[in-house]
């Protein structure tokens, strides 16, 4: 979608439309022209993506689990299903035992 985004907007600035331009790129281009003529000021979208920066600030100052515990996290985050499939045979296992 970001390189999708891209050439978008090169069409929007004016490049050239080439005979290998996907169909679904004009549609795109339709879509962000329209909602170019009904956004909000530069200077609205400038304060709401500072604001937005200051939230995304935000939630890298908090931590959800400490930092002893990121190569934990890192494991779970790089084996999701291993890792849920080993949680539920042990659900599993611990029902069948009580």
């Amino acid at each position: 979608m970001p390189t999708l985004r891209l050439a978008a907007q090169l069409l929007l600035l004016g490049a050239t439309v080439s005979a290998e331009t996907p169909p679904s790129l004009y549609n795109y281009v339709s879509c962000i022209s329209h909602s170019l003529m009904t956004t909000p000021s530069e200077e609205s979208f400038l304060q709401q993506l500072e604001r937005q920066a200051s939230l995304q600030a935000q939630l890298e100052r908090k931590r959800f689990f400490p930092r002893q515990l990121d190569p934990l996290t890192a494991i779970v985050g790089k084996n999701a299903w291993q890792v849920l499939a080993a949680c539920s045979l042990l659900t599993a296992l611990l029902l069948e035992v009580v």
